[in-house]
């Protein structure tokens, strides 16, 4: 994602790398790999902001050739790619930026366009509804797997206001903790909820 022009972004405009970021398919028609994310709802000056940060003079952006393997993807990724990634359609309409001023609107365009919390915090990471966020199965209710440093088996938590096992035995205290520091209600450090 650098603006290398052979391995990177750097020949690429910026048509192409929107449809990218909103679809999932590159420069010559193909999907990205299955990890990469696609925001089909984010606001079009949120997309222009990504955009224009990716073409900017940033050193994290510099154009820096890559030097480790080769980025082919295994048959299992591409299987994956090509039978249960769909091609996200292209937004019909401008996608304005909510009323950052009401935060229940600003927080669901947050959980469902900017930071997609749901895509993970759901029954299964890899049956979300990007286009209709609220249809996907376990809608925040948690318990996708994942695997720790170890390997380990990871659940994703529950965002829900469920008071047992969910946000509702928070405070907005603990929430911002866990949120800014990484710390649970109990002060513990960890990765997830």
């Amino acid at each position: 994602m650098t603006n290398d022009t052979l391995q990177g972004i750097g020949r690429w405009s910026d048509t192409q790398l929107s449809t990218l970021l909103r679809t999932g398919i590159d420069t010559n028609g193909h999907k990205a790999h299955f990890i990469m994310p696609r925001y089909p709802l984010l606001a079009d000056a949120d997309l222009r902001a990504i955009v224009t940060f990716l073409r900017s003079n940033e050193y994290a952006v510099q154009a820096t050739p890559y030097v480790g393997p080769a980025h082919k993807p295994s048959i299992l990724s591409n299987f994956i790619a090509t039978l249960f990634i769909k091609r996200l359609p292209e937004p019909m309409f401008p996608i304005p930026m909510p009323d950052t001023t009401k935060p229940v609107l600003y927080g669901r365009y947050l959980v469902y366009s900017r930071y997609q919390c749901f895509a993970c915090h759901s029954a299964n990471v890899e049956k979300v509804n990007l286009l209709e966020p609220e249809r996907t199965k376990g809608y925040l209710e948690g318990s996708s797997k994942f695997a720790d440093a170890d390997g380990n088996p990871v659940y994703s938590a529950n965002l829900t206001a469920d008071s047992a096992t969910g946000l509702g035995r928070y405070t907005e205290a603990e929430f911002r903790e866990v949120m800014l520091l990484g710390k649970n209600a109990t002060g513990r450090l960890f990765a997830h909820l």
